[in-house]
């Protein structure tokens, strides 16, 4: 089995250009440099990342999602606000065409993740919460 790619954001890739280029960052911007990761293949990489949609100019539906390593696999948990959640093994299922959502053998996964996700929510101050 293939080791999942690191991802990173947007922002983690902005402040490694500005962390590089030696200028500070924009007063307020959120995110960190992936400077040491570059420079050292074995630092310390976080294992989740966290994504926001707020729907299209009001007219879908707002979603928040966590990608995660979970129970030896690498996961894709997305809770659609008004609409049935979805769980993604990206190793096995890179496509993302199979959802997992309602398999009783990844309901544990199902609960990290969503459990991961409403403390991430809670803590950067969501207006959006689940329940």
């Amino acid at each position: 089995m293939a080791a999942p790619q690191r991802r990173a954001g947007q922002r983690r890739q902005f402040c490694t250009v500005c962390d590089y280029a030696g200028t500070a960052r924009l007063p307020g911007s959120q995110g960190s440099s992936l400077r040491p990761v570059i420079e050292n293949p074995g630092a310390f990489w976080r294992s989740e990342q966290f994504i926001e949609y707020h729907g299209n100019h009001g007219r879908g539906t707002p979603i928040r999602t966590v990608v995660a390593d979970a129970d030896g696999g690498h996961f894709k948990y997305i809770h659609n606000f008004g609409d049935k959640d979805e769980l993604y093994d990206l190793l096995a299922d890179p496509q993302e065409k199979y959802s997992l959502v309602g398999s009783n053998q990844h309901q544990v996964i199902r609960s990290d993740l969503r459990g991961r996700l409403a403390q991430w929510m809670r803590k950067t101050g969501d207006h959006l919460q689940i329940e």
